[in-house]
């Protein structure tokens, strides 16, 4: 067998996860302005270092919450500031994000539920938690709609707890 070799073309990343984007920028540039999000119906702007500490205070809440590395956490929102606070989150703390539209049908929720193994669920709003809930209704499971525990979160096979995170604002 033969084998060729080339010089790269590019250095290879010092990232590890997707989400040391944020924490580098942070370092790196922590006043430019990262995005902007829309509260109280105008427009404010979130410097890199203030979502990087966003990020940082949503995954010591995951950790905290019983969220380990490798879970699959359901996402279900609209596109917004908060969404991709949580994603950022969910991927610092190792876990995988399943991201589910706000306009899916109960049927395709409890698929995308039951199919991606999902451990937990942070769902926008109080409308959205029947359709998150209605796989553990339909499985009889009386697993608790509080934030996961440690015990529950190391239970494979349970139910996922669903978070409302419509409160989650500056």
């Amino acid at each position: 067998m033969r084998e060729l070799s080339v010089p790269r073309n590019v250095p290879t990343p010092g990232q590890h996860n997707t989400a040391d984007y944020v924490f580098d920028n942070a370092a790196n540039h922590p006043d430019r302005l990262a995005m902007r999000r829309r509260v109280d119906g105008s427009w404010q702007g979130v410097t890199s270092a203030q979502f990087a500490s966003d990020v940082l205070s949503c995954a010591r809440g995951l950790i905290a919450a019983g969220i380990e590395p490798g879970d699959r956490i359901a996402l279900m929102s609209k596109t917004r500031y908060e969404w991709t606070l949580l994603d950022f989150a969910i991927l610092s703390v190792g876990a995988v994000v399943v991201p589910i539209y706000e306009t899916s049908s109960v049927e395709q929720v409890e698929w995308i539920l039951s199919d991606s193994g999902a451990t937990a669920v942070i769902a926008e709003t109080a409308e959205s938690r029947p359709l998150a809930r209605s796989r553990r209704h339909s499985r009889g499971s009386g697993a608790s709609t509080r934030t996961p525990s440690r015990r529950w979160a190391s239970r494979a096979s349970a139910s996922p707890t669903t978070t409302c995170t419509s409160g989650v604002t500056r």
